[in-house]
């Protein structure tokens, strides 16, 4: 079976990482998606962010994978560390897929309902 891939942001502002709260999921993930065709992981990263948070981002390190099943389907989600450009603020573009807009800090992550690459994550940062 084909392993379906997406890129997301990992922004960290004082230990709290941004999230989205995705409506048909209930649960929060990071701003991200899959890449359109011909599209580069990190370049989708960067326009997926710009779409659900309406911010330029800068991308730094690359966080690591983390591969996941989400309906039966095998996933593998490529996040890199992002910093918003100065001078935005982000906010929900996306009203019809996103509720809230949260920054949660890193070490409540148990408590909070995530999705799953999102949890891993959280996990692996805070080795």
């Amino acid at each position: 079976m084909h392993m379906k891939e997406i890129a997301g942001c990992a922004i960290i502002e004082d230990e709290k990482l941004l999230l989205l709260w995705k409506k048909k999921r209930n649960y929060y993930e990071l701003p991200g998606g899959k890449p359109n065709e011909h599209e580069q992981l990190d370049q989708a990263a960067i326009r997926e962010a710009m779409e659900e948070i309406g911010c330029d981002v800068e991308l730094g390190k690359y966080a690591g994978s983390y591969d996941f099943e989400k309906d039966s389907l095998p996933i593998r989600s490529h996040v890199w560390f992002a910093k918003i450009k100065p001078g935005q603020t982000p906010t929900i573009v996306e009203n019809e897929i996103f509720s809230e807009l949260f920054w949660m800090p890193l070490e409540d992550y148990k408590k909070h309902e995530l999705a799953l690459n999102v949890a891993m994550f959280c996990k692996e940062y805070l080795k």
